[in-house]
């Protein structure tokens, strides 16, 4: 009666090793921005937000993007500085 259990144990053990593998690919496909922007929330492949996250990054490395950070930085510069000297 060595095979009375074919799928229990055996199937079990498969089912964890599994879940490891899935989780471990899953890990290598997180975007690195997913920490950053939900860093309490655990990734997964078929969430909308790495999408977007991905997405994000992709816009802030572009030319245009780089452009629109170096005009936000310079808004944002000078409205520090009417701050500062009290202008507002």
């Amino acid at each position: 009666m060595p095979d009375a259990d074919p799928d229990g144990v055996a199937g079990a053990q498969r089912a964890r090793i599994d879940a490891r593998d899935d989780v471990a690919l899953a890990e290598l496909r997180c975007p690195k921005s997913w920490q950053i922007y939900f860093p309490d929330v655990s990734y997964d492949v078929r969430d909308r937000r790495a999408e977007l996250t991905r997405g994000l990054a992709r816009f802030f490395k572009s030319p245009s993007g780089r452009a629109l950070l170096r005009e936000v930085r310079r808004i944002c510069d000078a409205r520090a500085v009417e701050k500062r000297n009290g202008w507002r």
